[in-house]
């Protein structure tokens, strides 16, 4: 159709997208936090600018860009889409909340009083989940992700090293 808009092929401008540095250095209070991620298409780009959803997609049969597009049967409200072959993917792909169906502002608020070590009553509360067998289940998930990422990259947090020193930091 003529003069009609394109979609866009990013959920943010790339030049958004912030370096690992500049997302280990962020210091969050939850009240911040709620007012950052205030409805749910400024929590995709808080993400996506976090590097915790893709910024972009590539359709895996033409390589091509595939658009961001309005779609209002999933939590989201938006999807991936070739105008190639209309193939769709959901915004979440291979990301770490693929598998979830509640909101990016439920999951991100339940990581935050999570990571905050809040009890889990609390933890439910704030992101507004409706059911404490999932709030438990995203509890054992994270858990599980955190001994993952602890098992994948060992530190040494005290003891003593070779030298029968007594070791006060672990990173090199």
């Amino acid at each position: 159709m003529a003069g009609r808009p394109t979609s866009p092929t990013e959920i943010v401008n790339p030049a958004a997208v912030m370096t690992l540095a500049m997302i280990h250095s962020e210091c969050w209070r939850l009240l911040d936090l709620g007012a950052e991620i205030n409805q749910e298409h400024v929590a995709i780009q808080w993400c996506a600018r976090r590097r915790l959803l893709r910024n972009c997609s590539t359709c895996g049969k033409y390589n091509l860009p595939m658009h961001l597009t309005n779609y209002t049967q999933n939590v989201d409200g938006k999807r991936w889409n070739c105008r190639a072959c209309n193939t769709t993917r959901s915004i979440r792909y291979q990301s770490f909340f693929s598998r979830s169906h509640l909101s990016l502002r439920q999951i991100t608020v339940f990581l935050y009083c999570w990571c905050s070590d809040m009890p889990l009553s609390v933890c439910i509360h704030e992101a507004a989940i409706d059911s404490r067998q999932t709030g438990v289940d995203w509890a054992n998930f994270c858990r599980e992700e955190c001994a993952t990422y602890t098992s994948r990259n060992p530190i040494q947090i005290g003891g003593f090293d070779a030298n029968g020193s007594f070791a006060h930091c672990c990173r090199n």
